[in-house]
This record gives C-alpha cells, sequence and structure tokens, in this order.
C-alpha cells in the first residue's frame, strides 16, 4: 500500500470519501458530535479519517450494514 499524498482523500470502501463536508457520516450513521468527539480523541482529522478507514478495514467482507452498526458502535464507544 502507498502512502498518501497530503493533498489527497481518504478513499474507503464502498468508495467514500472522508471530509466533514460530504455525506460519509451520515452513510455510516455518524452525528457529527461523534465525527467531532472522533477528531479530539485522535488529535485531528487526518488521524480520525484513518482510524475509520482502519476500523472498516476490519469488517470489509461483511455486508454494508453491519460495517454500519460496527463502525458505530467503535466510534461510541472511544473511552
Amino acid at each position: 500500500m502507498r502512502p498518501l499524498k497530503p493533498t489527497q482523500e481518504y478513499l474507503l470502501p464502498p468508495k467514500i470519501f472522508v471530509s466533514p463536508e460530504n455525506a460519509f457520516l451520515q452513510h455510516y450513521g455518524i452525528s457529527e458530535k461523534e465525527w467531532n468527539g472522533l477528531v479530539m480523541a485522535k488529535g485531528n482529522t487526518d488521524k480520525a479519517a484513518a482510524w475509520i478507514k482502519s476500523r472498516l478495514h476490519e469488517v470489509e467482507n461483511l455486508s454494508i450494514s453491519t460495517q454500519k452498526a460496527y463502525l458505530r458502535v467503535m466510534t461510541r464507544n472511544l473511552s
């Protein structure tokens, strides 16, 4: 896997880009408050996006609905 350039967006399955301005969070049922909490917990948006990518990679072979549920649970239980 090659490293991403700083200007490149994070491509996640199923071909969704992570950025606060798009529908990624809504697609996975994560509220803006939860996203902001994740950013605070991880330190910045790049690390939060990488964390999400890692969590989705863990369940990439499961159904989309299972991926959504897993990501919501993991996001809500950061502490």
